[in-house]
C-alpha cells in the first residue's frame, strides 16, 4: 500500500526543503519521492539536502527525477494537487486535504494502481496547467490570514493524513498485492490519457477547429474532461485507433 503513494515536488528551489521532505517521508513509511525540474544539482550529494534528510539518507538517494510532470505522473493512474490558492480558474474538485485522501485511497484499492501527491514550487506554488494534468485539487486548512505553508511541512501533514487513513482501515496490503488484474479493467495512466490527447490536440489542429496561436483553454477543458472520465487503457487504445483513422484521411 505504502509504496503506491508518490510524493512529486514540482520545481523545488531550495535543497534543505528535499532533504526535509525525505525525511518526514520516512517518518511514516513512505519512499517514493519525485522531483520535476531540480534546479540542475546532484541532489544525493548535496550537503543541504543530506542534513536535513537526517536518518533518511534511503530515501534521499533513490529520488526519481523527471524533466517535467508528465514525466513523473507516467505511472500514476490517480493524481491530487496541493494548493493554497482558492481562486483556480479551474474545473477540478476540490477537497480538504482529509477528504481528497479518502477519494484517493478508494481510487488506488479499486483500480490496484499508484496514487500521487503533487507540490508546487516554494516561490510559486503550481500553475493551471500543471494543476490540470491531476484529478483533483485539495488545500490543507490553516489560517486563513496566513496560509502559505513550507513545501516540507505540507508534505509532512500529508504523509501522516495518509499514514492515519492507511492504518484506520486497516488495509489487507498482502490481499491487494495478490488481486487477479483484469485487463479489461485495467486503468490508464494519467500519462497515456495525456499522450492521447496530444494526438487530438493534432487533429483538432488539421481539421481547423484549433487555432494553435489561439488555444484559449480548450485543451485545458478536454484534460480535465479525460480525467473525470476514469478512462481505461482498452478504452484509450480504442481512441487512438479512432483517431489514427481520422489522421490518415487528412
Amino acid at each position: 500500500m505504502f509504496s503506491k503513494i508518490n510524493f512529486i515536488l514540482v520545481n523545488p528551489s531550495h535543497p534543505g526543503n528535499i532533504g526535509s521532505s525525505a525525511r518526514a517521508l520516512k517518518n511514516m513509511n513512505f519512499q517514493k519521492l519525485i522531483i520535476v525540474n531540480h534546479n540542475n544539482y546532484e541532489i544525493t550529494e548535496n550537503n543541504e539536502a543530506i542534513k536535513f534528510a537526517s536518518n533518511a539518507q534511503d530515501v534521499l538517494k533513490n529520488i526519481t527525477i523527471c524533466k517535467n510532470l508528465k514525466e513523473a505522473l507516467s505511472n500514476t493512474s490517480f493524481s491530487v494537487a496541493l494548493t493554497a490558492r482558492s481562486n483556480r480558474k479551474i474545473d477540478l474538485c476540490s477537497y480538504q486535504i482529509r477528504d481528497a485522501i479518502k477519494v484517493a485511497i478508494s481510487h488506488m484499492i479499486n483500480s490496484n494502481k499508484e496514487i500521487s501527491f503533487v507540490f508546487g514550487s516554494e516561490n510559486h506554488g503550481l500553475t493551471n496547467q500543471q494543476i490540470s494534468l491531476c484529478n483533483c485539487i485539495a488545500n490543507i486548512p490553516s489560517n486563513p490570514e496566513y496560509q502559505s505553508l513550507n513545501i516540507s511541512h505540507a508534505l509532512q501533514i500529508v504523509a501522516w493524513e495518509l499514514y492515519y487513513a492507511i492504518m484506520e482501515q486497516n488495509i489487507n496490503i498482502t490481499k491487494q498485492n495478490s488481486h487477479k488484474k483484469n485487463k479489461n479493467n485495467d486503468m490508464a495512466s494519467i500519462s497515456e490519457i495525456i499522450t492521447l490527447l496530444e494526438k487530438l490536440e493534432k487533429i483538432l489542429i488539421k481539421i481547423n477547429f484549433l487555432n494553435p496561436l489561439k488555444p484559449k483553454h480548450l485543451m485545458l477543458k478536454l484534460t480535465q474532461l479525460a480525467l473525470r472520465s476514469n478512462l481505461k487503457k482498452n478504452e484509450i487504445n480504442i481512441l487512438h485507433g479512432i483517431f489514427e483513422s481520422i489522421i490518415n484521411r487528412y
